[in-house]
């Protein structure tokens, strides 16, 4: 006969999870009829001994003859877990438990699923049982102790949980992670703060240390902090498992948010890095930027001329300042334009564009913007290499623009004055343009997913892949704007030449 020996320590003794205590103040009969009932769940026959502080419990296992099945079962139910199919997982890891019921690991898993599929309750129940089989199992009191947190809202009994798994495992990200959370939630900020700290040490690729410390530097008014440190796990973190898709989005959001308070609180600092490229662009063109506010274009909205378009001796840029944390990166863009067009034209290269018979003057006026789009995203990517500390303001600019060009896309599909061919070319130079910009600032920003149903988006991922290997070189926009203009059945209608 076959018999599975577990020990565990009277203090770590699981008998009632919602009021956790220490089973060594029980009389000892006391103690063996609650283990009866909380081994239960083992179907087997049992024993108890207990001897000092420890209960020893022996069971009986023998069933060799119905296990051969099990780790194949067992590494199924793992694999529909990571694809998400927690349902289905569930269900497997239940037929392991059927015929090894002291599976700690199948235990652990299914309530994983169990919490990914909302079945709290069912979860806890699991863990408990998980916790009486292996009372040094981190993860499962990392797991009881978030559901006591973020379910139930018993954050004492969440404490005790979530200490006891960073006690035992102080290299376990999630464990460091969990508790780091929890004193964020009861303002022990700079608890939470080297805990994530710890975390980020102990795995720099876990994207959920980075994302904690933002939420609580931000929380302590650190924003620059809290943004770079959604920069660094950017940079090196993964999101390579279908779970990480909904904190992904919410890093995504929450770097935008602190995009705009960083932009906004250091708008002075950033201001001298604009002042400094325009010193740069100045040397280099030759003449000088006439900077000059006018409200009476859009709210985020700028516009430049060069000398030689103005006939003058310098060039002019009039913005609209009432955008504090997109002002910068409006300027510095259109520094960057003018820097473009000059080094193009240099070269015999400035695009000239004429609209032709457009129809009427709504879609002349969507014409033009489309055919602009190219060199918009030519000025994004030059204005984000060169003038790194600006990206904040400019991610904030890019958002405000994508989301201007979705709801113009929504009024023209609507306006009974647009023809359908320039509607739907609107429509490919939003989606060339959300695809470019993605891969720009790749991963924050998702732009390509609303379009990724286009039926242009193909030929789209083209152009922008085709773009983005290109754009750092502006005697390659007369290119990329006659290929925009063949891509969407325009040429009919515009008429482009090469000025220098």
């Amino acid at each position: 006969m076959k018999k599975t020996t577990i020990i565990v320590k009277l203090s770590d003794l699981i008998l009632d999870a919602d009021r956790p205590g220490d089973a060594a103040s029980l009389p000892r009969d006391a103690v063996i009829a609650r283990l009866q009932k909380a081994y239960g769940f083992l179907a087997a026959n049992m024993t108890f001994d207990i001897a000092d502080d420890h209960v020893v419990i022996t069971v009986d296992t023998d069933r060799e003859h119905e296990v051969a099945d099990v780790k194949q079962t067992f590494d199924k139910a793992i694999s529909q877990a990571e694809s998400g199919r927690f349902n289905k997982a569930v269900d497997l890891f239940r037929r392991v438990l059927a015929i090894v019921p002291e599976h700690a690991d199948a235990r652990r898993n299914l309530a994983m699923a169990l919490v990914a599929s909302g079945r709290q309750s069912e979860a806890k129940d699991v863990l408990v049982d998980v916790l009486r089989l292996d009372p040094g199992n981190a993860w499962a009191y990392v797991l009881l102790g978030n559901i006591f947190a973020k379910h139930e809202g018993n954050l004492p009994v969440a404490e005790r949980y979530l200490t006891k798994a960073y006690e035992l495992s102080k290299e376990d990200v999630y464990a460091a992670t969990s508790l780091a959370a929890l004193k964020t939630g009861q303002g022990d900020f700079p608890g939470a703060t080297k805990l994530y700290e710890e975390a980020v040490r102990i795995n720099p690729s876990k994207p959920n240390s980075y994302y904690g410390l933002a939420v609580v530097l931000g929380k302590s008014d650190r924003m620059a902090e809290a943004l770079a440190a959604l920069e660094q796990m950017f940079s090196v973190a993964q999101f390579d498992d279908v779970r990480m898709r909904d904190l992904l989005k919410e890093c995504r959001e929450t770097y935008l948010r602190l995009c705009v308070h960083v932009s906004d609180q250091q708008h002075d600092e950033l201001w001298r890095h604009v002042m400094s490229y325009r010193l740069e662009a100045e040397t280099e063109t030759g003449a000088a930027f006439e900077l000059t506010t006018d409200e009476s274009i859009g709210s985020t909205a700028a516009i430049s001329q060069g000398a030689w378009e103005r006939g003058g001796a310098s060039h002019l840029i009039r913005y609209n300042p009432s955008g504090k944390a997109v002002v910068p990166a409006l300027v510095a863009r259109e520094i960057a334009r003018v820097l473009l067009r000059w080094r193009a034209r240099r070269e015999g290269k400035l695009p000239r564009i004429a609209i032709r018979n457009p129809g009427n003057e709504a879609a002349g006026s969507l014409l033009s913007r489309i055919m602009e789009a190219p060199e918009n995203l030519l000025v994004d990517y030059v204005l984000h290499r060169d003038v790194a500390p600006l990206r904040p303001s400019l991610f904030v600019d890019m958002y405000l623009r994508h989301d201007e060009m979705t709801r113009v896309l929504d009024a023209i599909r609507s306006a009974s004055d647009v023809p359908g061919k320039v509607t739907a070319a609107f429509e490919a130079v939003a989606t060339v343009s959300a695809f470019f910009t993605d891969a720009l600032v790749l991963p924050r920003s998702s732009y390509g997913s609303a379009h990724a149903s286009s039926g242009f988006a193909p030929r789209a991922r083209e152009l922008a892949d085709d773009w983005f290997g290109i754009a750092g070189d502006p005697s390659w926009l007369c290119g990329m704007v006659a290929d925009l203009a063949d891509a969407t059945g325009l040429r009919e209608h515009v008429e482009i030449s090469a000025a220098g």
